[in-house]
């Protein structure tokens, strides 16, 4: 599929409801799950928390974590329950979220990214992507985010 769109849910907000909708205006759009930690995944009601119907493919899950083996695991979880793509969330912003180690503040962690991205890289074959944000802490630093980027890429996302 040619991405030309793709469509991040807001926690708290959105769920696969909007995502069916969604995927009923275009289907060439790539759409995303809730940001998903990857305790849940791992620990919680699966049936429950990584549900989609074939409708709504193609599909990502995004989790959300920081410890590679973790991060690895749900990976490989995507790729059996049917996710055509894993993506790790670099870009969320809640104070909540970056308490538990996840979201913008891996953008900090260059080197840890690398480490997660390349466990799941070779735990999956499905693809691994990432969202970020420009920048971190009213920082935004072109340089640094290109070499951020270049850091991810060479970890196989």
């Amino acid at each position: 599929m040619k991405r030309t769109i793709s469509v991040a849910p807001m926690m708290d907000c959105t769920d696969r409801h909007d995502r069916f909708f969604l995927r009923l205006i275009s289907k060439n759009v790539m759409l995303y799950s809730e940001m998903v930690a990857t305790k849940s995944a791992i620990h919680g009601d699966r049936k429950k928390i990584l549900a989609f119907s074939p409708e709504e493919k193609p599909l990502a899950l995004q989790v959300g974590g920081s410890d590679k083996k973790e991060l690895s695991e749900v990976a490989k979880i995507a790729e059996d329950t049917g996710y055509d793509e894993i993506n790790i969330n670099l870009g969320c912003p809640s104070k909540k979220v970056q308490k538990n180690m996840f979201g913008a503040c891996l953008m900090k962690e260059p080197n840890l990214v690398f480490e997660c991205i390349n466990e799941m890289v070779n735990s999956c074959n499905i693809p691994v992507t990432a969202k970020t944000r420009i920048g971190f802490d009213d920082t935004e630093d072109f340089d640094y985010l290109n070499k951020f980027i270049l850091k991810m890429k060479e970890a196989g996302c």
